[in-house]
C-alpha cells in the first residue's frame, strides 16, 4: 500500500494504518479498534462509507473512488473544555493539505467546515469518550470531496456543495498524497497540543479561517444563554480553549463554542 510507505516517517501512524474497501463509518471502526486496545496514532482509511455522518448525526456522502475518508485515535489528557482545540488543530492540518495537493484557495468555515468560497469541500468529526478508569479515547475524522464532478453531487446538495477536482480545475487528484499530507501536518499540531504550544495552531487557524476576525454574526439564543436571547457581534479570533470570541456592540467579549451558534451576516 503506497500510503503506507508515504507515512514511513511519519510517527505516530507509521505501521498502524488500516486500509478497508468499504465501511459503515471510519470512526466507529476506530472506536471498535479503541475497544480492543489499539494504539494511539492508528489509522482507519476507506474507499467508500456506507454510513458516514458529520456533525450532530447529519450524514455525509462517502461514495466510492471520489473522496477522502480517514479518522485517527489520540489519547489525549486535555481538559474537557480544550479537546475543542484538537478539532481546530485537525481543520487546519485538512485545510492546508487540501491546500498543498489541489493548489487551490481553501478556507475554514467555523469551528471546522472546509470551503472553497460558499460552497463547502469537507468537514471534521471529533468523538471523544472516557470510559470511566481508562484511557480517554478521541477519535477524529476527515471526509473531503476529492474527485466528485457536479453530476456526482446528490441533487439537494449540489447548489452548495463542491470538490477539489472542481475547485481547482485538476482531472487528477492523487487521495493518497492527500492523506499523508494531512497526517503529516496532524502529526505537527499534536506535537504542538502536546508541547503547549496552542497559540501556534490558533494562529494558523485563524490565518486559514474566513471569518475569524472582523466578521458580523448572530449569535443564537441557546449559546447567547438563558433570557439574554440572541445577538449580533463581530468576530475577534479563538481564545485559549478554542472558544471563538464575539464581540458585542456593547464592548464586551463572549466566548462561543457551540458550532452551530454562529450564523455569519452580509455586510
Amino acid at each position: 500500500m503506497r500510503l503506507s510507505r508515504l507515512l514511513r516517517s511519519t510517527p505516530p501512524f507509521a505501521g498502524r494504518l488500516h486500509v478497508l474497501p468499504t465501511v459503515d463509518s471510519t470512526n466507529d471502526e476506530v472506536r471498535r479498534l479503541a475497544s480492543r486496545n489499539a494504539e494511539e496514532g492508528t489509522v482507519v482509511a476507506a474507499n467508500q462509507q456506507t454510513a458516514g455522518r458529520g456533525r450532530l448525526g447529519r450524514p455525509w456522502h462517502s461514495p466510492a473512488g471520489t473522496g477522502l475518508y480517514i479518522s485517527v485515535l489520540f489519547c489525549p489528557e486535555d481538559p474537557p473544555d480544550r479537546v475543542t482545540r484538537w478539532t481546530l488543530a485537525a481543520s487546519v492540518a485538512a485545510c492546508e493539505a487540501c491546500r498543498e495537493i489541489a493548489g487551490c484557495a481553501v478556507e475554514i468555515d467555523w469551528p471546522n467546515d472546509l470551503v472553497v468560497g460558499r460552497r463547502k469541500l469537507g468537514g471534521i468529526l471529533a468523538e471523544l469518550r472516557s470510559p470511566s478508569g481508562r484511557r480517554s479515547e478521541l477519535v477524529i475524522g476527515a471526509g473531503l470531496n476529492v474527485s466528485q464532478r457536479r453530476q456526482d453531487l446528490p441533487e439537494d446538495l449540489a447548489p452548495r456543495a463542491t470538490s477539489l477536482h472542481l475547485a481547482s480545475g485538476r482531472s487528477i487528484l492523487d487521495r493518497e498524497r492527500l492523506a499523508a499530507a494531512y497526517l503529516r501536518r496532524l502529526a505537527w499540531a499534536r506535537d504542538r497540543l502536546r508541547g503547549d504550544e496552542w497559540d501556534e495552531v490558533a494562529r494558523r487557524w485563524e490565518r486559514l479561517a474566513c471569518g475569524a476576525h472582523g466578521s458580523r454574526v448572530r449569535v443564537l439564543a441557546d449559546e447567547a444563554g438563558g433570557d439574554r436571547g440572541s445577538y449580533e457581534g463581530v468576530t475577534a479570533g479563538l481564545d485559549p480553549t478554542g472558544a471563538l470570541l464575539v464581540r458585542r456592540s456593547d464592548g464586551t467579549i463572549v466566548a462561543v463554542r457551540m458550532a452551530d451558534a454562529v450564523v455569519p451576516l452580509e455586510g
